[in-house]
């Protein structure tokens, strides 16, 4: 684990206001930019922990850069709160993560990196095939399907409509030598969803657009 971070001045930007309240879309921390869903790992009770961004602020009290997030959970937390739970494999879980209900307010000092969280057919187009050092290399990815509620110990299923998950970032591809074959791969899309025209034809994929292994990608 790592541990916590020195302070470091974030730096809010893109303001916006709700009301008489001033939010932001971004933040810039120990070189990184930050935005409002990014999904990072923060450190909080001797541990990392997965979250997602949802609200950005300054406090008006103590100054510092404020964010709300989203929790997730492993699957060992899950067990602990007394939720059922079963893995889809082994490896798997040892990658997946809940989606919580509930969310917090932290210090933006808190995060330690970004992360990213896939929905599972990313998640297993990514992974199938790699050898072992490969898959070391991605220990920042999760896969999540799945939604938990502390305060039931509800585990319940997340389609792809609820939960699309994110894009693979090219750092990502790179580490799972998935990028050399971006345009080998570039194919068939399925049906579902295929780009088409005002007039029902099928358009040309744009350059940020590829499938892998029979999984439409967005870049």
């Amino acid at each position: 684990m790592s541990a916590p971070k020195a302070e470091g001045g974030p730096r809010l930007i893109g303001e916006f206001c709700v009301g008489s309240v001033t939010k932001y879309r971004a933040v810039d921390f120990d070189g990184v930019r930050y935005h409002l869903g990014d999904h990072v790992i923060v450190y909080y009770g001797g541990r990392e922990w997965v979250v997602k961004i949802t609200d950005l602020w300054r406090s008006k009290v103590t100054n510092a850069a404020k964010f709300r997030h989203v929790w997730y959970w492993t699957p060992h937390d899950v067990r602990t709160y007394g939720g059922a739970l079963r893995a889809f494999c082994s490896e798997d879980e040892r990658h997946e993560v809940l989606q919580g209900t509930n969310q917090d307010t932290n210090d933006v000092a808190m995060i330690q990196r970004r992360c990213t969280v896939l929905c599972r057919d990313r998640f297993r187009a990514l992974f199938r095939g790699l050898s072992w050092d490969r898959k070391k290399k991605l220990s920042d990815v999760f896969l999540c399907t799945r939604m938990f509620c502390q305060y039931k110990g509800a585990v319940t299923d997340l389609g792809r409509l609820l939960f699309p998950g994110d894009s693979i970032p090219k750092h990502v591809m790179k580490k799972a030598n998935m990028w050399r074959n971006k345009y080998e791969l570039c194919k068939v899309v399925p049906d579902n969803e295929k780009p088409y025209d005002e007039e029902g034809r099928t358009k040309p994929l744009e350059e940020n657009q590829f499938e892998y292994d029979g999984v439409f990608v967005i870049d």
